[in-house]
């Protein structure tokens, strides 16, 4: 029978336990979380054109996603809100005035801004377009 290497092991091990091996991932973290900090922050102060470098990576990748998110929304239909004012500082939803992070609501057919609303009412108002839809629906013929 042969042996297998010491890393073939653990590598069979990890995936035969992923949660195990998450809960010690976890737990190493936490023991060493100000040495691995510290480290990363030596590390930014001498490579920052490298810092820079990866920043500048990351804004492409979020401009990508948002290009992929208006061509997905414009290949089902929807239209893209283009114009819409900075969102306000208060942190209030326009519906039921709670301060939580706010989403931009906009209507999908229009692209109509609509305003910026805590994201559960941004659920609810949907669900209430598309109810009251359907009762107009039902009512006018």
């Amino acid at each position: 029978m042969k042996r297998r290497s010491r890393a073939a092991y653990h590598r069979a091990w990890r995936r035969a336990n992923p949660g195990k091996q998450s809960e010690y991932d976890r737990k190493s973290y936490q023991k060493h979380q100000k040495k691995r900090r510290a480290k990363t922050a030596r590390w930014r102060a001498a490579n920052p054109e490298r810092v820079k470098e990866y920043a500048t990576r990351i804004d492409r990748r979020a401009h990508r996603t948002a290009n992929q998110r208006r061509h997905i929304a414009k290949k089902l239909g929807f239209a893209e809100c283009t114009v819409y004012p900075p969102p306000p500082t208060d942190s209030k939803c326009a519906i039921c005035h709670r301060e939580a992070p706010l989403a931009l609501d906009h209507d999908h057919e229009t692209g109509r801004f609509r305003g910026y609303i805590v994201g559960t009412a941004t659920w609810g108002w949907a669900n209430w377009a598309m109810v009251s839809k359907a009762f107009g629906a039902c009512f006018n013929t």
